[in-house]
This record gives C-alpha cells, structure tokens and sequence, in this order.
C-alpha cells in the first residue's frame, strides 16, 4: 500500500479544503447564473444585462430597448423576483 498521495503537513490538506470550498461557492454561483437566465424571458434578459453588467440607468436601457422607462423598471422588477425565487429556494435544499 503506497501513502503518496497523502499531503505531509496539515497545511496543505487545510488548503486543499479551502480550494474545494471555494470551487463548489464558484460552481453554485455559475448554477443559479444559468437557471435565472433560462427562467427569464428575452426583454427581462437584456433589461437585466444592461442593468447589471452595462450599469445603465433605466432611462439609458429605456432609449436603447426601445420601451416606456417604467416598463424597464417592470421588466427589471421581475427579473429580480425570479432571481430571489431561485436563491431561496436552493437555500432551503
């Protein structure tokens, strides 16, 4: 029996913990990414890009998706929903 694979000092299994934990916060991070992207619909889906990644006012998302300022905000509001919805609900898995 070969005991190579085994870390020689607590510190590198300690780190090796801390990196797996850190992957599995990354991956569930990418999961509820792509489960929010499918649940919404193409306008909440560019309403949502340009507000979270552009960083425009609803005004600015307004001019350029070619809708009323309040129902940018509307599409914005919804997206949000959905999102929280897909966050709690893996919390309480």
């Amino acid at each position: 029996m070969s005991l190579e694979n085994i870390p020689d000092d607590s510190y590198e299994f300690d780190e090796q913990i801390e990196v797996r934990d850190d992957f599995r916060k990354q991956i569930l991070i990418l999961r509820h990414g792509f489960t929010w992207a499918i649940k919404l619909t193409s306008k909440e889906q560019s309403v949502c890009y340009y507000r979270v990644f552009e960083k425009k006012t609803f005004r600015e998302i307004s001019n350029i998706l070619d809708m009323s300022t309040h129902r940018a905000w509307q599409l914005w509001k919804n997206g949000i929903a959905k999102s929280e919805d897909i966050f709690f609900k893996s919390v309480d898995q």
